[in-house]
């Protein structure tokens, strides 16, 4: 079944499927972009953009000069893997996105005396 939207959208669902099925483990290297971009079939630009997306949801990080790996959680910060099953996304009470980042603590600005 084709996918309905932007490609680089589907290249990053694919992403996501193939960590979920433990393709690559937490602190692994994925392979390089050219690769993924044969393995999908797209250009390399296609999966830069959707690595992006995956580095700005904390799922991937980006080592410049080492490559991408797949990001290390601990028990505090919740992980896509139970996000992304349709169980868990039913009955969840908080939107998705923020099962990817822990929350930030508040800034409080000193009170200035006039």
């Amino acid at each position: 079944m084709p996918f309905a939207g932007p490609l680089y959208k589907d290249v990053k669902r694919r992403l996501t499927e193939a960590l979920t099925r433990g393709e690559w483990k937490p602190g692994d290297a994925i392979p390089a972009e050219r690769l993924l971009s044969e393995r999908c079939g797209t250009s390399i630009g296609t999966v830069r953009r959707a690595i992006d997306e995956l580095v700005a949801e904390n799922i991937l990080i980006r080592q410049q000069g080492r490559g991408t790996y797949v990001a290390s959680h601990n028990r505090d910060r919740l992980l896509f893997y139970s996000s992304t099953s349709s169980t868990s996304r039913e009955s969840s009470d908080t939107p998705r996105s923020s099962c990817f980042r822990s929350p930030r603590p508040r800034r409080i600005a000193p009170r200035r005396m006039l």
